[in-house]
């Protein structure tokens, strides 16, 4: 399993490293993340790998799939539609790709596996646009210029449909007094 991270949420990581906050067990895990990671840039970033603002679905020891979007701030949290990095969870999902699994220690000493079925939003990936489809858009022929016709009628259109449509002539305006 490769772990990709874009330089934003390597920094955020590091941050989290150094701030000495976390529990030993999640900087540790931090750590590795860290060392074994590839860095990209947020707008070369594949579509199918968590990162930070992502909502994703993955499933806990072959349970019933669960939907979370990835969050550094506690403040933004909202229980059951969020999971912060903070977490062994969170950590262990950034970075990982959809149909990957990873096992994650738990706070009890057991551990448990993580598998990321889908990334469902990842923010990089709304950003950047589409190329294939830009390049459909710059095939297709450009729209022809509307003829005079049409151009005379619509402003006929507009001139009668104002925003008082009842009223056919408008009245002399506000008072001055």
């Amino acid at each position: 399993m490769t772990i990709v991270l874009t330089a934003k949420d390597f920094s955020i990581l590091e941050q989290m490293l150094h701030s000495g906050t976390g529990s030993e067990q999640t900087n540790g895990l931090v750590r590795r993340k860290l060392d074994d990671a590839r860095i990209v840039f947020g707008s070369d970033i594949d579509p199918e790998i968590v990162t930070l603002d992502s909502r994703v679905r993955y499933r806990i020891n072959g349970n019933a799939p669960e939907e979370r979007t990835l969050i550094v701030d506690s403040n933004q949290e909202v229980r059951g539609m969020t999971i912060q990095l903070g977490t062994l969870r969170g950590v262990a999902m950034l970075g990982m790709a959809a149909g990957e699994a990873v096992t994650v220690p738990r706070r009890d000493g057991t551990v448990e596996t993580l598998v990321v079925e889908a990334v469902l939003y990842q923010p990089e990936a709304a950003r950047n646009p589409d190329p294939i489809a830009e390049i459909i858009a710059d095939a297709m022929p450009p729209k022809p210029r509307p003829s005079a016709v049409t151009l005379l009628s619509e402003y006929r259109l507009r001139r009668r449909t104002g925003p008082f449509d009842d009223d056919p002539e408008p009245g002399p305006g506000p008072s001055a007094a």
